[in-house]
């Protein structure tokens, strides 16, 4: 079909020899040859495929729009300009991540009910579809466990690409995935704090766990989370002291 548009514009008005190379002019030529095409059939086959185009793309277009709308609800951006930059930056991390644009409105509406900024709800949902694609979990679960280690180990210099980074290197180094991990953070959650434990301790923890007991990461971070609750009741504290 292009062929057949370019073939229309040589035989045209149209000056073309400024912007297609002798390539393309000796393609057009066999084209002809062998096709031997009337201009108002070649003409027809465009429009037939440009219509079928557009046919095909317009809802995706009006359903792009539709998924905007409901996280700008949320934002509130009345600029035309800072809503078409946001716009432009979800579809770069969607098209980025190998991730549907679905996804990635799921993402950013969580984070920016989270009271998050522009800049900030963006970055974690980049980091929230990498993760998702790192470990093979949905959305929803990525968005929970980057949240989860968010909340529960307040370090000023903890972030969600701290977090990403701190899984996948651990599932390259060591017998644990980054899915397990991701599902013991999340079931753990904060009970961490009550055993003044960081990230990388918990990570090392559900590692070693891993590796000794083959568990999957919700049953290591149930249990975790059932030990970290036990440890603070009077009478484990006072056996423990013995």
């Amino acid at each position: 079909t292009f062929l057949c548009v370019m073939y229309y514009m040589k035989n045209s008005k149209i000056k073309i020899e400024s912007f297609i190379s002798q390539e393309i002019h000796s393609k057009l030529e066999q084209f002809e040859k062998k096709y031997e095409l009337t201009k108002a059939e070649i003409i027809r086959r465009a429009l037939v495929f440009w219509l079928s185009y557009v046919n095909n793309f317009f809802p995706l277009f009006e359903k792009f729009g539709e998924e905007l709308n409901d996280i700008n609800k949320i934002f509130n951006i009345s600029n035309n300009n800072n809503l078409q930059n946001f716009a432009i930056e979800l579809f770069n991390i969607a098209k980025n991540t190998e991730q549907s644009f679905e996804s990635v409105k799921i993402a950013a509406q969580e984070f920016a009910k989270q009271g998050l900024n522009l800049e900030e709800t963006l970055k974690r949902t980049k980091d929230a579809l990498i993760l998702s694609r790192l470990s093979g979990i949905e959305i929803n679960e990525s968005i929970n466990s980057i949240t989860s280690a968010l909340n529960s180990f307040n370090s000023k210099t903890l972030n969600s690409t701290n977090i990403i980074n701190k899984l996948a290197q651990t599932d390259a180094n060591f017998s644990v995935s980054s899915k397990d991990l991701c599902q013991a953070i999340e079931r753990v959650g904060d009970k961490t704090k009550q055993v003044n434990m960081s990230l990388d301790e918990l990570i090392s923890l559900v590692s070693a766990t891993k590796n000794a007991t083959n568990k999957s990461g919700t049953f290591i971070g149930n249990a975790l989370k059932s030990m970290f609750l036990r440890l603070n009741r009077e009478e484990i504290i006072e056996e423990l002291q013995k």
